[in-house]
């Protein structure tokens, strides 16, 4: 894919972690969520995932309350302040 090309070796899309890779990730997650299949299809896409959950820095909030895995938003329908359901 265009975006397995764009990330080709790097870890993050910008050569360093920018908020950039919240919104990639994000979109990762869903596609994944549409069509599991994809996870063995792009490999690429995959650790690049796993890279951002794994993230030291963000552990500690994937671990409260205000984490929440589902429901992913596709990033064109995210709005800020959103409402957990």
């Amino acid at each position: 894919t265009r975006l397995s090309a764009v990330l080709g070796k790097k870890d993050w899309m910008a050569g360093e972690i920018t908020r950039i890779d919240f919104s990639i990730c994000s979109l990762i997650s869903w596609l994944f969520l549409q069509v599991p299949a994809f996870k063995s299809e792009f490999e690429t896409l995959l650790k690049y995932q796993e890279r951002f959950f794994a993230l030291p820095e963000l552990q500690n909030f994937f671990k409260s309350d205000r984490w929440f895995e589902y429901p992913v938003s596709y990033p064109q329908y995210a709005k800020w302040g959103g409402q957990k359901e």
